[in-house]
């Protein structure tokens, strides 16, 4: 076991890198130990020191101090793939046992054709095929097998991997106990068609052996055509991921997200010429005009994600003239100048959202007030913006801005195309819960003012405004009377149906209610009664389940903490 290596502890299966090998002394054990460093914070005890002795510098309780035989170095590679696809051969063997080998090969074509073969109704081809891939050739390897997951495994070394999967295309080793750059380069190497490999999780050793470097360039006409490299949450400085990115000239695709990088160092011309779309997300990127000199030979840029950034500020000057989408969520923008800025790089694609710029906003200003400022805007965060939707945001901008001392720079071309459009007036089309009315008692010319809620039935609003006086709810017969409309036949409406709801009588404020009752049913002694006082108003809206019987929102459930 040496420093820099990959390592897993037995029990709890926590990952870490060797940090130191040797003896700890004043433990009151001669023997070797392990320094760990685990990945996780708070997995460990020391940061490097222990009994007053410093072997090496790690972030508190970070550290162990292990033997061996509590520790995992891995497996080679190709054991844990051979144990992996072993296993589905066996299952492969069944899956494909119907028919012959010429109707085998021909559903093998048939599936190379279709563009969405994991539809249901083609499950079984499916099956099929994906057994036939997992099936060993004669010489014992695996021709059919492209994609290979990896990721996960405790694999610290690679071994003959091109003797079983010769033709593997996609390879994923993330998140394994690869530390050494040597293995990385073996594979590399070794598989002539890999297209895309993924090393993102693992921790590596520096990258600052001009031997192994001298070796990879003597070795770059061997290496894969390789566009995809995943280098995420790896730790890796911008010099590793500069070298890394010249060393693989075809590369298009580079994806180094969490890994703290701060600003690029300046590409030099013709390094890393072909990258087209560079995943920074998660990392300490400030100052766009440092980002903008360190990138600016990447002529061919077209996708750059720098999502979850501290980034404030973006300008227009174009260093990228293929530059496409651009990808800026949860950064610190707060200056509609960065979103001006944007339009003089012509983007077609913008992910802005979750930035202190749109806070305050609703959903619908904040789209529209995008929309409206970049003209060359086709999607808006993975929304598609139509034809239809640019005119009305180009609008909803004139009318915002209407009245405006200092309004944005493209306002001028807005009203040009549109007019001088005056904001639109608020009007709420929400329906009233409730209606102001009079309750006016004919037999015992009583007269009160009511606030009803128009959700309850004709049934409770009868034992409500009979309660004050005892009177007989089913002795009562309610009218609906409209002062507004006096003499026509929309003057007046008994209410009949007690289930109905007060609100499909059309109950609104200023109308009457009145309460006609033979004043046979009527106590003599409240005749000529005053209305009590607790009639007035009340009426409260009962609280149905849907909420709606409540003009106001009730508060969410708030958990209580077990602390």
């Amino acid at each position: 076991m040496l420093v820099h290596d990959r390592v897993q502890h037995k029990v709890s299966n926590l990952r870490g890198t060797v940090r130191h090998v040797g003896k700890v002394d004043n433990c009151g054990d001669d023997g070797e130990f392990i320094g760990v460093e685990w990945d996780g914070v708070e997995q460990g005890k020391y940061d490097g020191e222990v009994f007053g002795k410093r072997y090496f510098t790690a972030p508190p309780k970070s550290s162990s101090f292990l033997k061996a035989r509590n520790l995992v170095t891995g497996q080679e590679l190709c054991q844990g793939l051979l144990a992996k696809y072993g296993l589905a051969e066996e299952h492969a063997k069944k899956v494909i046992e119907v028919g012959n080998a010429e109707k085998r090969d021909a559903c093998v074509r048939k599936f190379e054709k279709l563009k969405s073969p994991g539809k249901s109704k083609r499950s079984g081809l499916v099956n099929v095929v994906m057994a036939k891939s997992v099936i060993r050739a004669d010489d014992g390897s695996f021709p059919h097998l492209v994609n290979v997951m990896a990721s996960g495994m405790a694999v610290s070394r690679i071994g003959p991997v091109s003797a079983y999967f010769p033709n593997v295309t996609d390879l994923s080793l993330a998140d394994t106990l690869i530390s050494r750059w040597r293995e990385v380069f073996t594979i590399v190497t070794s598989l002539p068609s890999l297209k895309s490999l993924s090393l993102s999780g693992n921790r590596f050793e520096p990258l600052e052996s001009s031997t192994l470097r001298d070796d990879v360039a003597a070795t770059t006409a061997t290496l894969s055509p390789l566009t995809v490299l995943s280098i995420s949450n790896t730790h890796l400085p911008w010099s590793t991921v500069r070298y890394l990115a010249s060393v693989f000239p075809a590369l298009t695709d580079l994806n180094a997200c969490d890994n703290g990088l701060a600003e690029p160092p300046a590409f030099r011309e013709g390094e890393a010429a072909a990258l087209a779309r560079v995943r920074l997300d998660g990392n300490a990127i400030r100052d766009w005009a440092a980002l903008r000199a360190g990138f600016a030979e990447l002529k061919d840029l077209t996708h750059l994600h720098l999502s979850g950034n501290p980034l404030r500020v973006v300008t227009g000057e174009a260093a990228w003239p293929g530059l496409r989408a651009l990808y800026l969520r949860s950064t610190r923008i707060d200056d509609w100048a960065a979103v001006d800025a944007m339009r003089d790089l012509e983007v077609k694609e913008l992910c802005l959202s979750e930035t202190p710029l749109t806070d305050g906003l609703t959903e619908h200003e904040r789209r529209c007030l995008l929309i409206a400022r970049i003209p060359s805007l086709e999607t808006l965060n993975r929304g598609a913006v139509g034809r239809n939707e640019r005119a009305n945001c180009e609008r909803f901008f004139v009318r915002y801005y209407h009245g405006a001392p200092d309004p944005p720079p493209i306002h001028a071309a807005l009203v040009a195309r549109h007019g001088e459009l005056l904001p639109l007036a608020e009007i709420d089309m929400a329906p009233k819960l409730t209606a102001e009315v009079t309750v006016r008692y004919s037999s015992l010319e009583q007269t009160t003012a009511a606030v009803l809620n128009v959700r309850n039935t004709v049934e409770t609003l009868k034992k409500t405004l009979c309660k004050p006086f005892s009177l007989p709810a089913d002795k009562v017969l309610l009218t609906r009377i409209d002062p507004e409309v006096p003499n026509t036949p929309f003057a007046s409406e008994t209410l009949v149906h007690p289930d109905r709801m007060l609100f499909t009588y059309n109950v609104k404020d200023g109308d009457i209610i009145e309460v006609a009752v033979n004043k046979a049913h009527v106590d003599p002694a409240l005749l000529g009664q005053n209305v009590p006082n607790d009639t007035e108003n009340s009426e409260e809206p009962p609280k149905d389940s849907s909420g709606a019987g409540d003009n106001q929102q009730s508060s969410p459930p708030v958990a209580t903490d077990d602390a």
